[in-house]
């Protein structure tokens, strides 16, 4: 007996399609967040690793908020509303520092400041300018502490995404034992598999 997949492509399952890729990032931030933590404690770790694995995590930790084609599942406001104050604050920062640092250069995380670089005579006063420079600032890192909150809400609400994901399999599976054989085995033939990257980067997937 031959146990084939069929690819389930209707509005019923767009939900449980979206969950999957809510959980898969959410697992991604959590095990970044705590090999984060890890390096941090190395001797002269690379602070180029570092920030971009930080980043990598606030990245994927927005994708699960910020819209895309992923419509059928949003984490509901009551998952955030039940966090504890701290993780619930942590939550709004987190997103604030992807948003506004990460993603869009707009808080004072970064600074970059032209200066024009002055000799004082100190016998006249006399002011000359020399040379024109930027002084750079930035916020690298996020500190242990933020890095731990952000291990845990992944964690919290990679739990409870799967939990809900195990229930919409049970629901999905009664719709397609209703699917019709014939349907099923024009799928079989007709559909073909799934390839990520086909299409060009700027273009929007279908469902």
């Amino acid at each position: 007996m031959a146990v084939l997949d069929v690819k389930l492509t209707d509005p019923e399952a767009h939900r449980l399609a979206d969950m999957a890729g809510v959980h898969q990032d959410l697992r991604m931030v959590a095990a970044t967040a705590a090999q984060l933590s890890r390096r941090r404690e190395q001797k002269a770790p690379d602070m180029h690793v570092l920030e971009a694995m930080q980043d990598l995590a606030l990245i994927r930790y927005g994708r699960c908020y910020k819209g895309g084609v992923r419509d059928a599942f949003p984490i509901p406001q009551e998952w955030i509303d039940a966090l504890p104050a701290k993780l619930r604050q942590a939550h709004h920062d987190f997103l604030d520092l992807r948003d506004k640092h990460i993603a869009h250069s707009v808080n004072d995380w970064e600074v970059n400041m032209p200066v024009a670089r002055v000799h004082v005579d100190e016998q006249t006063n006399d002011v000359t300018v020399k040379a024109v420079r930027v002084h750079k600032y930035r916020t690298l890192m996020i500190g242990s502490d933020w890095l731990e909150k952000l291990h845990r809400l992944a964690v919290t609400l990679a739990d409870r995404v799967y939990e809900d994901i195990r229930r919409e399999e049970e629901r999905l599976l009664e719709y397609a034992k209703k699917i019709p054989t014939e349907e099923l085995k024009r799928r079989i033939k007709e559909d073909r598999p799934d390839w990520p990257g086909q299409r060009k980067v700027g273009k929007r997937r279908g469902r």
